[in-house]
């Protein structure tokens, strides 16, 4: 827990890694804590890396059945990403695909 406390890009990295693998084998709780403290360590990241973990965890909320919390955080991030223009459009294309998978 307070391994990288110094290094938060690396902690970032390394909980994303951890909670990706915990989703991919259905441990949503154990997902959850680790994207959610990723997207949080991201808020000195560029807008395009913060919204990309942000969507992490609104994909995250929709296995968990959490569809409101999902759909309004996915919105959030689409918007976002269109606001960015070309920065990168396929956070905007990735967003739009989710919130269809919500609704």
């Amino acid at each position: 827990e307070d391994r990288f406390t110094d290094q938060p890009e690396v902690e970032a990295e390394l909980r994303t890694t951890i909670g990706k693998t915990y989703q991919a084998i259905g441990l949503l709780d154990e997902a959850d804590r680790h994207l959610s403290r990723a997207a949080a360590l991201r808020d000195t990241a560029s807008p395009a890396e913060r919204l990309r973990a942000r969507l992490r965890v609104g994909v995250l909320r929709v296995e968990q059945d959490r569809l409101d919390e999902a759909a309004r955080l996915i919105t959030e991030v689409r918007d976002a990403a269109a606001a960015l223009g070309p920065v990168d459009e396929s956070l905007f294309g990735d967003a739009s695909v989710e919130l269809a998978r919500v609704r």
